[in-house]
């Protein structure tokens, strides 16, 4: 599968959220990207690295960026303890000069230097957060692209248009390639290219999150923020959020529980269901 791209805006200085380096013996460990925040990687081990249902092998002082809401699992290989350094930052918004970042980069040696220059300014953190934020906001330049050299497929931006202002509408893949001009398998492969997940996923995706934000932004009726997700049922909605929010509806409305948008245990099931 070829490299996956990130547009998000350099120019204006990210934002440094948190950072920290750790050591751990698990062996696989699997989390959901906040909403609101992109995170890089800077590891110190090897093995396989799966993001939103794309995997690939990572190898010592390799750089992975994750995007916000992305599910991610990883299966490290090697001798224990496994170190690995990270950032988690937010672009400023409004800032239109976009740069394209590299879901994954090989660094090498290259590795090494930011490994070492980074722990220096984690180390210098009582003392003031300049050091560290300069080679944070360094590290993501220096694998940066410009964005017009990785312009995006335009069926899959068109059949996201599409998706997004049809939500509660009934949407099936084959009609939807039908829309924006190809086939289903050609749609498909397009989308697992771009984003390394299906347009079946996509669309539950999107669905996941649009019901998340009316549940807890708005005071919608229920019965219609199911059928502004495509669920006009209410057994069907609440069968949907607990599914994929894990909890029903009106718990998730009154903030009884956490949310975790996309659970990485509900991704094989997202495969099969509409």
């Amino acid at each position: 599968m070829r490299q996956q791209y990130f547009r998000v805006s350099l120019a204006g200085q990210p934002e440094i959220r948190t950072s920290g380096a750790f050591a751990d013996e698990s062996t696989d460990i699997s989390w959901t990207q906040p909403r609101d925040l992109w995170q890089a990687l800077l590891l110190e081990h090897s093995g396989v690295f799966t993001m939103n249902g794309h995997t690939f092998e990572v190898e010592p002082f390799d750089l992975v960026i994750v995007p916000p809401s992305s599910r991610n699992e990883v299966h490290r290989t090697g001798e224990a303890p496994y170190v690995y350094s990270y950032f988690t930052f937010c672009p400023e918004e409004g800032v239109r000069d976009e740069m394209a970042l590299p879901l994954h980069s090989r660094l090498g040696d290259e590795g090494r230097f930011w490994n070492l220059n980074f722990r220096r300014g984690l180390s210098r953190l009582q003392i003031s957060r300049t050091s560290l934020h300069i080679v944070a906001r360094s590290m993501l330049w220096a694998v940066a692209q410009e964005a017009a050299s990785h312009e995006r497929n335009v069926f899959v931006a068109e059949a996201e248009r599409i998706v997004i202002e049809g939500l509660a509408d009934t949407l099936r893949i084959d009609q939807l390639a039908k829309r924006v001009g190809i086939s289903q398998g050609q749609l498909s492969r397009l989308f697992l290219a771009e984003h390394g997940r299906t347009p079946l996923q996509y669309i539950r995706d999107t669905r996941a999150e649009h019901a998340h934000h009316l549940l807890t932004t708005t005071t919608t009726p229920l019965k219609q923020v199911g059928a502004a997700c495509g669920y006009p049922n209410p057994h069907h909605f609440n069968r949907f959020v607990r599914e994929r929010l894990g909890a029903s509806p009106r718990a998730i409305r009154n903030k009884q529980v956490h949310v975790d948008v996309f659970r990485v245990k509900m991704y094989s099931a997202s495969l099969d269901k509409a």
